[in-house]
């Protein structure tokens, strides 16, 4: 669906990206990782033909961007992290002008499956100053979605979200996924969301990818397994240990067994992206 090669940006002496180079498969939740100016924001817009790399490609279908014609470009879609909507407006006015813009019939987006997920008809007529953060996100993915899109970038979707709208946008992304076949490229600082989310995450810092494909593959690749803590009782006294991994803590049984102690607990201490990004920054 998506292949960025060896893309390399520089912004007067300064280089943004550095041969970025990484796959997103079609139909996936892929997620996308890294530090403040890491070079994330850079390659959507590049991707989106909004920024011309200095060296490098960019494939969608096989086709070098380039070589898509605007109509074609219609099926990949945007949402920045930083939006400034007529807040005025209410949603159906912005909605109405965003189906101008793509020459789209205003009743029959709003009628039609992607948008339906979103249950937008008790709020259509409120301006966007009226409604919540998380109500004005969910504007602003209706908005990427009236182009009809295959390919959506999602650039901090969940940033200044609660708990509850959280869930709501991730909800939503994965029905779009199952329900319409989209592909998700989504940048975010939020890592447990984006773990529980995600099939596959790439991992950028200071413009390259470091890191790429499924977690649990790249959790062996970096040596990262989880633990398991025990405690349990022998001879009256109460002791707590760690086991490393599966083969230990079967053995730490066995040998509590043996010398006739009790088991009391065992806590698996669950690995997350968290530990992952923190292993390949440290």
């Amino acid at each position: 669906m998506l292949e960025f090669k060896k893309i390399v940006k520089w912004f007067g002496n300064r280089g943004a990206l550095n041969g970025l180079d990484f796959i997103v498969e079609k139909n996936e939740i892929h997620g996308y990782i890294g530090h403040n100016g890491a070079g994330k924001t850079t390659s959507f817009l590049i991707a989106n033909k909004l920024l011309e790399p200095t060296f490098g490609d960019v494939l969608i279908l096989g086709k070098n961007i380039n070589q898509l014609t605007s109509h074609e470009m219609l099926k990949v879609s945007l949402l920045t992290d930083k939006l400034n909507w007529y807040r005025e407006l209410t949603v159906e006015e912005l909605f109405k002008f965003g189906c101008g813009i793509y020459g789209k019939k205003y009743k029959d987006i709003l009628r039609s499956d992607s948008i339906q997920l979103f249950h937008p008809e008790p709020w259509l007529k409120k301006p966007l100053k009226k409604l919540s953060t998380g109500m004005n996100k969910k504007v602003s993915i209706m908005m990427c979605l009236i182009s009809e899109p295959a390919l959506v970038f999602l650039d901090e979707p969940f940033s200044g979200l609660d708990p509850i709208a959280i869930a709501d946008i991730s909800g939503l992304i994965q029905q779009l996924r199952e329900i319409k076949n989209m592909t998700f490229v989504i940048s975010s600082h939020n890592l447990p969301e984006m773990e529980a989310i995600c099939d596959r995450v790439t991992i950028i810092r200071s413009g390259y990818n470091v890191a790429s494909g499924a977690l649990e593959e790249l959790y062996r690749n970096y040596g990262l397994s989880r633990s398991f803590s025990l405690s349990y009782q022998s001879s009256s006294q109460l002791y707590s240990t760690k086991a490393a991994d599966e083969s230990e803590l079967y053995n730490l049984m066995n040998k509590i067994h043996a010398e006739n102690g009790r088991l009391i607990s065992v806590t698996e201490n669950k690995i997350g992206l968290s530990d992952l990004y923190q292993k390949i920054h440290s």
